[in-house]
């Protein structure tokens, strides 16, 4: 069946590109199935075409840079908030929303803005609430059993979650956002082989074993191959906070992060958990690493901030030096700041016009990338007393000195 699109799109879409996919494999996946029958007398066709048109999906799902900025802005929306962050690994298989209607009978939950697999919020929240119901507290009766209540009430909003059974429900006090992929995710086409179908379906009806014999849930039965999408081992960003400042200080979100670990690895989330899909473990040393770059970008923010903002009453050659500071990305590539050359040429300018904000910036990038350089060019170390410096770093030491020096004397 042709598909209404552009024939060179139609022929080779860029979702399916086994170099460099491009686009969004959600909305190729459930919008464009062009599987059909010409016309459309029988929309079911053999299995080979329903592996053949998921095997085009085989491949990373997600652009890098997008997910990377998606994953700042949420782990930033949730310290903000007083949340916390924690990345956790999936041990196999990954699959969601396979109830989701589609013509392969199993559908998959897409990121609607990324195209990528992701675990709702409401799923983490509903999985989450499991856990705190039916396992993490052992004692149905005494004092376990009030603070499983008032758990339920404050995280969740309410005791049961029949609404006619409630009396005193309200607006549970924790957010739980979506959990999103950390990098693009592999997709692969995975298998199940039920051979037990008609008795699923027909299993009521049977009114005669020697009659219904296709209906009797046995082994001898050829199995039905069902094809179906998953995503291979991916990796997830999971993020929960207050929903508001005034519930804030009655809230521990360490205990709620440890109740989505607990849940995570011992429930699992998404479908067929029971085979062992969707079995998530808290990365420790990632989650560590994520924090640090997390910190270490938002202070790089707040430079950037003070940067533009000291721009706004410059110029000249200050204007000049933090401008290309900026551009260069002096502060965080010593290799950029230190290129031979390029420090020369904006102390000379300074020399002869020398003005304070920019000597400051210089001077804080110097305690950056050469630390002790200022504070003792001709510093020496070791057994022999080798200098610790080079010859230029010294001299660009006692060039900027001299300059400090001389705006001091004005």
């Amino acid at each position: 069946m042709a598909l209404p699109l552009y024939r060179e799109v139609r022929e080779q879409p860029p979702i399916h590109d086994p170099k460099k996919p491009s686009g969004h494999a959600g909305l190729w996946f459930e919008r464009f199935y062009d599987r059909y029958k010409g016309d459309f007398s029988n929309t079911k066709q053999d299995d080979n075409a329903f592996r053949d048109w998921l095997v085009c999906f085989q491949h990373l799902a997600g652009a890098g840079e997008l997910l990377d900025s998606a994953i700042q802005r949420q782990s930033q929306l949730a310290d903000n908030l007083g949340g916390c962050s924690a990345i956790f690994r999936c041990d196999w298989h990954f699959v969601s929303g396979m109830g989701n209607d589609h013509p392969l009978e199993n559908g998959f939950n897409w990121h609607p803005v990324w195209g990528v697999p992701y675990l709702p919020g409401s799923g983490l929240k509903g999985l989450v609430r499991a856990w705190v119901e039916a396992w993490q507290f052992d004692d149905a009766d005494g004092e376990q059993k009030s603070q499983k209540r008032q758990r339920l009430l404050d995280w969740f909003g309410s005791v049961d979650k029949t609404p006619d059974k409630e009396t005193d429900a309200q607006t549970g006090k924790v957010i739980f956002f979506d959990a999103i992929p950390l990098r693009p995710v592999k997709l692969v086409t995975d298998i199940m082989t039920p051979h037990m179908g008609e008795w699923y379906a027909q299993g009521e009806k049977i009114q005669d074993i020697s009659r219904d014999a296709d209906k009797i849930p046995a082994d001898w039965h050829s199995p039905n191959p069902i094809y179906f999408l998953s995503a291979k081992e991916p990796t997830f960003l999971v993020s929960v906070a207050p929903r508001d400042a005034v519930v804030a200080p009655d809230l521990d979100m360490e205990e709620v992060m440890q109740c989505v670990a607990d849940a995570l690895e011992w429930l699992g989330a998404g479908a067929k958990t029971a085979v062992g899909y969707g079995q998530f473990t808290l990365d420790e040393a990632a989650t560590a690493t994520h924090q640090k770059q997390q910190r270490q970008q938002i202070e790089a923010t707040k430079q950037q901030q003070a940067q533009a903002a000291a721009l706004l009453g410059l110029s000249g050659v200050a204007l000049e030096l933090l401008q290309h500071s900026q551009k260069a990305k002096w502060q965080s590539d010593k290799n950029a700041f230190s290129k031979q050359g390029e420090l020369e040429y904006w102390l000379g300018k300074l020399k002869a016009e020398p003005h304070p904000v920019a000597v400051a910036h210089l001077r804080e990038l110097f305690q950056v990338h050469f630390p002790g350089l200022l504070d003792n060019p001709k510093k020496l170390e070791g057994k022999k007393q080798k200098p610790a410096f080079s010859p230029r770093q010294q001299g660009l030491a006692e060039t900027l000195l001299g300059i400090e020096h001389s705006l001091m004397s004005q």
